[in-house]
């Protein structure tokens, strides 16, 4: 049921990624299987910020750390840590966010867990962004370039790949935007193209993520893109790109 749950997920059907996860819950509930519990309440809690239900997010993400404790994983804390700031960040409370993801990154630093330091710079670099959205202030702009760069470096390095933590496609698309607004064109469509080549072609999230991105930097509407992903479900990429674009 997991790896259902991961494969919908990835193609951009929510609510079957819910069923599955949600089946994958009770059973190990059913079962008295702790981790099997632990890394679904984790990946329902992932899905749920996606659709912005945001306290049931939060209250699973918990119900992970605690869970973690109990089995003896070491990266719980850390990985608890970057999704609460997906969550707060998510709510519009941003320094809420950035102290969770702070803590993330420095666990994940000590951890020398790479790829967890990758989503959390990928989020740090969505963070500044969307501060830059509001408050137009140009340190804000290069934090962003500077997070986002590191993460999809990270990323590169280490086979780039769509997983739940992470849609990379947005971290391609985001920096876009970010050398866009630092008047860097050349540069944010080779941000662009740099994602098409790396992400495969079965990472429908990741693609449809990346048409927003061309489409924003060419100037097209991205009403037709967000639509696709409204009909799915994904309000948390509905609501950023219409920040981004505001």
């Amino acid at each position: 049921m997991e790896r259902a749950g991961h494969s919908h997920y990835g193609e951009g059907e929510l609510p079957q990624a819910r069923t599955a996860y949600e089946r994958a819950i009770a059973l190990a509930v059913q079962t008295r299987w702790v981790r099997r519990e632990a890394i679904s309440s984790h990946n329902l809690a992932l899905l749920c910020t996606e659709q912005l239900e945001l306290d049931t997010a939060e209250r699973l993400e918990r119900r992970y750390l605690s869970l973690s404790a109990q089995i003896g994983n070491t990266a719980g804390p850390a990985e608890a840590a970057l999704v609460l700031g997906a969550v707060e960040l998510a709510r519009g409370d941003a320094t809420a966010a950035e102290s969770h993801l702070a803590q993330a990154r420095r666990a994940a630093e000590q951890g020398s867990w790479v790829m967890l330091l990758a989503q959390t710079r990928a989020l740090q670099g969505r963070l500044h962004l969307v501060r830059f959205a509001t408050e137009h202030q140009s340190l804000e702009l290069n934090k962003a370039r500077t997070h986002l760069l590191a993460a999809i470096d990270a990323l590169e390095e280490n086979s780039v790949g769509w997983s739940e933590e992470l849609d990379p496609g947005e971290a391609y698309a985001l920096l876009a935007l970010a050398l866009q607004r630092a008047g860097q064109p050349d540069k944010a469509r080779d941000a662009v193209k740099r994602g098409e080549r790396r992400l495969p072609q079965q990472s429908t999230v990741s693609h449809r993520t990346l048409e927003l991105g061309r489409a924003s930097l060419e100037g097209r509407p991205i009403t037709a893109g967000l639509s696709w992903f409204d009909e799915r479900g994904y309000r948390r990429v509905v609501a950023l790109w219409r920040t981004l674009a505001g």
